[in-house]
């Protein structure tokens, strides 16, 4: 009977833990205002934020802030549009924001 058992055979298998999403799916922060015209400001937790991106619609990485960051993020350099806010946290966390940029 031992040679029939249907569980994984070495143990690290069956002890695994899932790993923890890097993706967030809450709304933990947002981008203020929306649309935006010259900048745009991250409220919610923003002393943990570790990089910011702006992404366009074809997933180039059209502008990149790193430490230190910006309390208010200048944009008047990028074209009207609609963009993703990529915004990483240190733990290591992700999370995606639209933003859309009008300018007059």
């Amino acid at each position: 009977m031992l040679d029939k058992e249907i569980h994984p055979q070495y143990v690290a298998m069956r002890k695994a833990k899932p790993l923890a999403p890097l993706i967030k799916l809450e709304d933990e922060y947002s981008l203020v205002p929306n649309p935006a015209n010259l900048f745009f400001t991250i409220s919610g937790n923003s002393k943990n934020i570790k990089e910011v991106a702006v992404i366009d619609t074809k997933g180039k990485i059209i502008k990149n802030y790193q430490p230190p960051l910006p309390k208010q993020f200048s944009i008047v350099e990028i074209a009207n549009g609609m963009y993703q806010i990529k915004i990483v946290d240190t733990f290591g966390h992700i999370t995606f924001k639209k933003l859309t940029l009008v300018k007059q």
